[in-house]
């Protein structure tokens, strides 16, 4: 952002010429923002002057310099009007028109008509002239959190501050009126109408806080003052008409943006703020054409959108030479509505870029005080309605109690409460002393009124009035002392427990570990013609194809097979990420969570029972027993086809199981199908996808050493057909509780033939153990014909 040091010091009783600029500038940058540089305006005036269009044609314009005393030839323009005043220069004894760059302004095009007092056109304009400046520029993001400082006005508080200079009063740049406030409520629609009859009214509050304006019914334009013209163009605006330019003025001086309609070129005397439609067309002052979406503020005539709200105003409402009556909108809007609607349209402009700073709600109104002081000092030949009507309620001061004591804890150093007092007074806050008592002991307390134009995003809390003492004491006079930490013991085990299983699933199981988006792949999802249902959406997505918060990390890790099976036969990936789920029992309705998914996949096939003893080694490593002894409460079940289609339409639902330990879920593994990827793929797929936060923070019971029986084990084998839905874990559960005596139990081999049907067949071995003496033959035979009894109870058939 350029701002000129001359129209800073409009605002401040010194004269610019007699400072240390490259003084202020470091000064400036140590207390306040960063100024990335300045540079001097001069202009040489004995190469410029004024003429007045005689006569103008496709061929050439004729014009008279009273100054010269002569009449001049200059080149054709298609903006020029016959006795209108222009800038020419003079450049080796031929004269051209004037342009924009040569007052600074880094846009091409020529400086448009001009006024300048009739008696001044004999050369006398130059002795009045702003012919040198210093122009500085300010890095916009350095001041994002100062809104109050996107104008000359809020820059001249601070340079003011710093360099202990009176600042001026803000009535002598106003002038007030009445200003006939309407529905402060919260309501859906609220109205407000003049004394002549021109209404207002605001849709949606949330977006059009506040909104003011008055009708001019009567008011002749006229090309825009050559110092006014002069001053934008030197901050980079280019200058069109008086009208125009005075609004852009007020801007750039007290950082509010307005917007002037033609009031012959709308429908009704009606202006209403209101969400768009979706569809509706617009076409802005630049000439780009939008079509507007649902999201779009705009302001509306009562039947079509004039403008786009906060940033451009519409090109069939605009001024003109023509104009002779126009209503002044003045408004507080929502940032980040108009930030997204600047987005949408590509076009960021100066009002845009100060409203997505979150304006001082109260200082539309003094925005038109500020147009009217222009339009009178200016001697415009104008009649205004006698009162502005504004809808919305103002805001007010912040107040926070500040103790001395708090000042200097945090800062550090001894601070006089005598330069607190100088700091709030030059800032322009309110503020009170009070010498509190207690417990034989006094403290000062200060009582801070923090101005509308501080408190709404810079200055809400006492640690920021802090800040504000602590920048102009300076930050390198502070004490400087290390700061004492009191470390305390931290349990790390749920850390290193992370760390140990993302160790197992890459050299363990050789798997590669994945970082996915916390958000959907849109597109992916689209290949896959799948939607989620229950989800998240962020407000501002960074893109429309990143904007729904990922509730399962499983659709990724297959994108990531998908990317990559081309080159391999085999590919294992595994991620430990976010999720976040739709939960209503909790705060703002999403439950964040952590999350461990895994991917198998092989083109040559892969079975259920071969990546369930991977899983059941990420168990062993945190813990669990999965064996069937000791009470296992690790359970692998069927889950219900219906609930598989319903939540995890990927899975296969005839090999998937749900995986509890206790009452707590673990989670959900199974193979894949195909089908539901579109048959992306040639081989198998298994995934797993559990709960990151059970398994890190899990506690394991502590074992106890137990004697190992003395007395030798013996094992026996069965062979067995069962049905396709008795699972593993059934038989082994059954087996186990045939005798106390048997140890363990677990699967050797399983074989399937298509003639088979509905059937399967499983080879199992059990381990049967007395802790007090060896087994005979005839003991170990009744524990198998027991366990041969027990699995033919479940229609086991015994091969």
């Amino acid at each position: 952002m350029k701002l000129s040091l001359r129209w800073i010091f409009d605002h401040i009783n010194a004269d610019y010429k007699k400072l240390d600029v490259a003084q202020l500038v470091d000064k400036f940058n140590k207390i306040t923002a960063e100024i990335e540089g300045y540079e001097k305006f001069e202009l040489n005036l004995q190469d410029f002057f004024l003429v007045q269009v005689k006569e103008a044609s496709a061929s050439g314009v004729l014009a008279f310099c009273k100054e010269l005393n002569k009449e001049i030839s200059l080149p054709a323009r298609t903006d020029v009007l016959v006795n209108y005043i222009y800038v020419i220069k003079e450049i080796n004894n031929k004269y051209i028109w004037a342009t924009v760059s040569d007052f600074n302004c880094k846009k091409d095009g020529l400086v448009p008509a001009v006024y300048v007092q009739e008696n001044l056109l004999n050369g006398d304009w130059k002795k009045e002239f702003e012919f040198s400046d210093y122009i500085i520029e300010v890095d916009n993001k350095s001041i994002t959190n100062r809104p109050d400082m996107w104008g000359h006005r809020g820059f001249a508080r601070e340079v003011a501050a710093i360099l202990d200079l009176d600042f001026k009063q803000e009535d002598s740049f106003l002038k007030k009126i009445d200003v006939k406030e309407f529905d402060h409520s919260s309501g859906s629609g609220r109205t407000g109408q003049d004394e002549v009859g021109f209404s207002i009214k605001v849709e949606n509050p949330e977006i059009g806080k506040r909104l003011a304006g008055i009708y001019i019914p009567e008011i002749i334009n006229r090309p825009s003052s050559l110092w006014m013209a002069s001053r934008l163009m030197r901050v980079g605006s280019r200058p069109i008409d008086f009208i125009v330019d005075s609004t852009n003025y007020v801007m750039q001086d007290i950082s509010q943006p307005m917007h002037a309609f033609d009031v012959n070129k709308l429908s009704e005397k009606n202006i209403i703020a209101r969400l768009a439609k979706q569809g509706e067309k617009l076409e802005l002052l630049d000439g780009s054409q939008l079509e507007l979406t649902n999201k779009d503020y705009v302001i509306t005539d009562g039947e079509k959108p004039v403008a786009l709200a906060g940033v451009m105003g519409g090109k069939y409402s605009g001024i003109d030479s023509k104009t002779n009556s126009i209503f002044i909108e003045s408004a507080n809007f929502e940032a980040a509505s108009i930030r997204n609607s600047a987005i949408r349209a590509k076009s960021r402009t100066d009002a845009s870029a100060r409203f997505e700073k979150t304006l001082d709600p109260n200082q539309n109104i003094t925005g038109i005080f500020r147009l009217l002081k222009l339009f009178d000092s200016e001697k415009i030949n104008y009649k205004a309605s006698d009162e502005i009507i504004s809808i919305g309620k103002p805001a007010k001061e912040l107040e926070i109690n500040l103790s001395h004591e708090l000042i200097e804890r945090l800062l550090g150093s001894k601070i006089k409460s005598e330069f607190v007092e100088k700091i709030f007074g030059k800032l322009g806050f309110e503020f009170s002393k009070n010498l509190i008592k207690k417990e034989n002991s006094e403290f000062i307390e200060y009582e801070v009124k923090v101005p509308t134009c501080r408190s709404t995003k810079d200055v809400q809390i006492k640690e920021d009035l802090v800040e504000e003492i602590g920048r102009f004491f300076g930050y390198e006079n502070t004490d400087f002392v290390l700061p004492k930490k009191l470390t305390t013991p931290y349990d790390l085990s749920s850390v290193l427990r992370a760390r140990n299983i993302k160790k197992l699933l890459s050299y363990g199981l050789k798997m590669r570990e994945v970082r996915n988006y916390a958000f959907y792949d849109e597109s992916f999802l689209a290949k896959l013609n799948w939607e989620p249902k229950e989800y998240k959406e962020v407000t501002n997505p960074v893109s429309e194809n990143w904007r729904r918060l990922a509730t399962s990390l499983v659709p990724h890790l297959v994108k990531n097979i998908d990317q990559n099976f081309i080159h391999h036969d085999k590919l294992s990936f595994f991620e430990m990420a976010r999720v976040w789920n739709v939960n209503n029992k909790v705060e703002n309705g999403v439950k964040e969570n952590k999350s461990l998914a895994g991917i198998f996949f092989d083109k040559n096939g892969l079975d259920f029972y071969t990546a369930k003893s991977w899983i059941i080694q990420l168990f062993d490593l945190i813990g669990f027993d999965d064996t069937g002894i000791n009470n296992s409460h690790v359970k692998w079940e069927k889950v219900d086809s219906d609930f598989v289609q319903e939540n995890y339409p990927w899975y296969f639902a005839c090999q998937t199981a749900k995986i509890t330990f206790g009452d707590n879920l673990i989670g959900y593994a199974g193979m894949l199908d195909n089908g539901f990827f579109g048959n992306l793929f040639e081989g198998s797929l298994f995934a797993f996808e559990f709960d990151g936060e059970f398994l890190v923070n899990y506690k394991p019971v502590d074992k106890k050493l137990t004697q190992i029986s003395k007395y030798p084990e013996v094992s026996r084998d069965l062979s067995m057909f069962v049905s396709l839905s008795i699972t593993v874990d059934q038989l082994i559960n059954t087996i186990i509780s045939c005798s106390e005596k048997i140890k363990s139990a677990c699967l050797l081999d399983f074989f399937q033939k298509d003639e088979w049907k509905d059937k399967k067949s499983l080879t199992f071995r059990f381990i049967v153990q007395d802790n007090n003496k060896t087994l005979d033959k005839e003991e170990v035979d009744v524990i198998y014909d027991t366990v041969v009894k027990a699995l033919a109870a479940i229609g086991a058939e015994l091969r």
